[in-house]
């Protein structure tokens, strides 16, 4: 009678051990794909497993307009990076699975430090599963801010000597009109080379016009010849004296004479 009683005792223990909220793995670190198979097994852990996944990582982007839903179960885990990360008191909810019920059983969580499995997606990061025991969390997303890149334009080039005749194209009846490119030549270094030329020839002319004017007065002085004398005609010839004429006076007999 006392052996039945003992072995009731341990069986409704036993149920009520089972019927408990645990730990969804004994602490065994359960990889990846275990909790993947977990995750997509047809069983009512597995379908209970998989809704509380999904519904906690929809928690998590309440803020945001991101969804996601059971048919996405292999596209969540290929975003699942294992990482190391801290939980504070209070700051999440923790979960285990309740075999009674069939279903995850939500719960205050302690703080908590360790390797977790954490569900990035753009900027956006949430804590979700402790890596050693596979316990689903409810967490507030982490969004990482992204500082854009200032990417600093090269300086526009430097026109120099630019003409400011110069003209955009100009509509000719739907033709475009491109312009002369000839304002565009920079023949500069030609005209400082033909002014060079200019003043060098008008240097040379003023020295050789300044040499035969200078040449001119000492050529007069050096070669100036004998003086003429008083009295000459130009040329040299001496001045001759007129002769002297004689008027002759007619008689007034208007004779012959004897």
């Amino acid at each position: 009678m006392k052996k039945a009683l003992v072995v009731l005792v341990l069986i409704f223990i036993g149920l009520i051990s089972k019927g408990q909220t645990g730990p969804v793995f004994p602490y065994n670190n359960p990889s990846k794909q275990t909790l993947h198979s977990l995750a997509t097994a047809e069983t009512m852990e597995g379908l209970a497993y998989r809704s509380y996944l999904v519904e906690s990582i929809n928690f998590g982007l309440k803020d945001t307009t991101l969804r996601v839903s059971v048919s996405n179960i292999n596209d969540i885990f290929s975003h699942l990076y294992l990482e190391e990360f801290y939980l504070l008191e209070g700051e999440y909810s923790n979960s285990g699975y309740n075999p009674t019920k069939g279903k995850m059983v939500s719960g205050t969580g302690h703080s908590w430090t360790g390797f977790g499995w954490v569900f990035r997606y753009g900027s956006f990061s949430i804590r979700l599963i402790k890596g050693d025991c596979g316990n689903i969390l409810k967490t507030p997303v982490l969004r990482k801010i992204i500082t854009p890149q200032v990417v600093i334009a090269p300086p526009p080039p430097i026109l120099k000597d630019v003409p400011t005749n110069f003209s955009l194209p100009q509509d000719n009846g739907g033709k475009i009109t491109t312009p002369d490119p000839k304002p565009w030549t920079y023949d500069q270094p030609k005209k400082e080379k033909k002014k060079f030329f200019q003043r060098l020839g008008i240097k040379i002319g003023c020295v050789t016009i300044g040499v035969a004017g200078v040449g001119g007065i000492l050529y007069a002085i050096f070669h100036k010849g004998p003086e003429a004398p008083h009295g000459t005609m130009s040329g040299g010839r001496p001045y001759a004296t007129p002769p002297t004429t004689t008027t002759v006076t007619p008689s007034d007999s208007g004779g012959r004479g004897n």
